[in-house]
C-alpha cells in the first residue's frame, strides 16, 4: 500500500528539506524554473548521500519542469539539492511509504504557449500506482483545478501553499487508466508540465521495459 508521508517546497532556491525521513521510502522531487538560457544546463539532484534518478524533462519555451526520484530513501533530516539550475530554481519534494516493490512505470511531458489549460500528456498506470503531476506557467497567474485523469488530487503542494506558485499534486490509484495531469491558470501563459507514475507490486515483482509501449520502452532505457 502506498501512503503519503510529508512534503515541502522552496521557492527561488536550489535546496529543499524534509525532516525525519524514513529509510526505504520513496522520495520525489519536482524541479522547475523560468529559463534564462535558451540551452539549459544538465541537472542533477542529491540528498547528500545518494543521487536521485532523473526523469526526462519537460522543456517549454520559457520554463521547464523535471522530476527526480529515489526509490529507497536515506533516513533522517535530508536536504535535496539541485545542481546545474539557472538563476531562479525552485523545488518541491514529497515522501511516500509503500509495502511492496515500487518501480517507475510511466511518464509524460508536454508544453504549450499562451493558454490557460495545462496538460502533461497521458500516462498509463496499471495500478495500484502513485501518479504525480507538476506544472509551471510563465505569466499564467494563479493555478486551480489540479486533477489527474479528470479526478481531483489526493494531495497538493506549492511554495508556502500559495496558489500563484507552481503546484505538484498526486493521486494514489488502485486501477489503471490512460489520462493526464491537468490544471488551469487564471491568465494565458507559457507552460511546461509533467506526469510520472510508480507501480507497486508484491515482493519479487517489477516492470521491465518490454512491458511498456515501444516508445515508452526506448525513453525508459534512455533515462536510465
Amino acid at each position: 500500500m502506498i501512503s503519503f508521508v510529508q512534503s515541502n517546497a522552496n521557492g527561488g532556491a536550489a535546496t529543499v528539506t524534509l525532516d525525519g525521513v524514513t529509510a526505504g521510502n520513496l522520495i520525489v522531487v519536482g524541479f522547475y524554473e523560468v529559463k534564462y538560457d535558451a540551452s539549459p544546463s544538465t541537472l542533477s539532484c542529491s540528498d547528500g548521500t545518494s543521487s536521485l534518478t532523473a526523469v526526462a524533462e519537460s522543456d517549454g519555451t520559457y520554463v521547464r519542469w523535471r522530476f527526480f526520484y529515489l526509490l529507497s530513501a536515506n533516513s533522517g533530516n535530508r536536504t535535496y539539492t539541485i545542481s546545474g539550475g539557472g538563476k531562479g530554481p525552485s523545488l518541491t519534494v514529497m515522501e511516500f511509504s509503500y509495502t511492496g516493490n515500487l518501480s517507475l512505470e510511466d511518464y509524460s511531458n508536454n508544453y504549450a504557449d499562451y493558454t490557460t489549460s495545462i496538460t502533461s500528456g497521458n500516462v498509463q498506470p496499471s495500478g495500484p500506482s502513485l501518479v504525480i503531476g507538476g506544472a509551471i506557467s510563465y505569466a499564467g497567474g494563479e493555478y486551480s483545478s489540479c486533477q489527474i485523469n479528470g479526478v481531483a488530487y489526493d494531495g497538493l503542494k506549492s511554495y508556502v501553499d500559495l496558489t500563484d506558485w507552481p503546484p505538484m499534486w498526486y493521486r494514489i490509484v488502485s486501477s489503471g487508466f490512460d489520462g493526464a495531469a491537468t490544471c488551469t491558470t487564471a491568465s494565458a501563459g507559457w507552460y511546461a508540465a509533467s506526469a510520472v507514475s510508480f507501480l507497486e507490486q508484491a515482493a519479487g515483482g517489477g516492470i521491465p521495459p518490454w512491458m511498456l509501449s515501444r516508445t515508452r520502452a526506448i525513453q525508459h532505457l534512455m533515462v536510465r
